[in-house]
């Protein structure tokens, strides 16, 4: 694919031959508008070619987090669910994979004839973090919230080591408040869970509400490093002492080259993004 962006913000994308005995795999994300739209229209551009199959890989999915309605907010992520559902009208039976989606219920705002699937990078980040395992000293798979137990207590099952996780409560679009740490951890190394990690805030007081608790160490794992606001810095002076990530946002790859021994980056290759049969 080539896009190019003029002076006034507009693009133009260009896509390579397709044949009809071609199948295609596209793969990008959406961390902006603007890569979203652009991602949007290369995706129904190749659909209009019809190529043999079409299987669309989005690896960060705009909104993801804004899932449900609160008060009078707009679900965001149903609204991104809808356009990307036009996709089955020029294309129909179209694949769309996404990199671990905030929550499967995205998965339900698909409409029409697409197939959406939600695969998870928990074993890639698992295997990039295999040298540190020999290390931890009685380890513990924790959450920042309640929002993460599931997959936490799946890793900690799988491992056969501790689980623990916090109850959070929500004080506003970037404040949230720990009320209770539920588990234990003391003389522990913990290993933080969770999709992605945004400004660094709740990872940064569960570590510390864990290290009160009496653990050993603290890491973090997620599968989106979004990074905002200075986050890496801010949790390089927390109690965080290592974070590991995928590669599925850009901003992760900029994280690693100003932390590096502190932000792990897990590249993502197409073969591994293969959804299920």
């Amino acid at each position: 694919m080539s896009i190019e962006t003029f002076p006034d913000g507009e693009t133009a994308i260009t896509v390579p031959d397709i044949g009809m005995d071609d199948d295609i795999v596209l793969i990008g994300n959406c961390p902006t508008a603007q890569a979203s739209e652009s991602f949007l229209a290369s995706a129904y551009e190749v659909a209009s070619y019809g190529p043999r199959s079409l299987t669309v890989v989005n690896t960060y999915f705009r909104h993801a987090r804004c899932e449900r309605r609160f008060g009078k907010q707009a679900i965001m992520a149903k609204h991104q669910a809808r356009l990307w559902s036009g996709l089955g009208v020029i294309f129909p039976g179209v694949r769309l994979v996404f990199l671990d989606l905030h929550n499967d219920l995205v998965l339900s705002y698909f409409e029409g004839a697409v197939r959406a699937t939600n695969v998870s990078a928990l074993a890639l980040l698992e295997r990039k973090m295999q040298p540190l395992w020999g290390e931890l000293v009685r380890p513990v798979y924790a959450t920042v919230d309640f929002g993460g137990v599931h997959e936490a207590r799946l890793l900690a099952d799988a491992r056969g080591c501790g689980f623990a996780h916090i109850d959070k409560k929500r004080l506003s679009g970037s404040e949230t408040e720990i009320r209770e740490v539920h588990g234990d951890v003391d003389g522990c190394d913990v290993v933080i869970f969770d999709d992605v990690i945004s400004t660094g805030g709740s990872a940064i007081k569960a570590a510390a509400a864990y290290k009160e608790r009496g653990a050993r160490r603290v890491f973090m794992v997620a599968a989106h490093g979004l990074f905002a606001n200075n986050a890496v810095a801010r949790m390089n002076a927390s109690e965080i002492e290592g974070v590991f990530v995928t590669d599925s946002h850009p901003n992760a790859a900029a994280a690693h080259t100003q932390a590096t021994s502190f932000v792990s980056v897990y590249q993502l290759r197409p073969e591994q993004l293969a959804p299920p049969a």
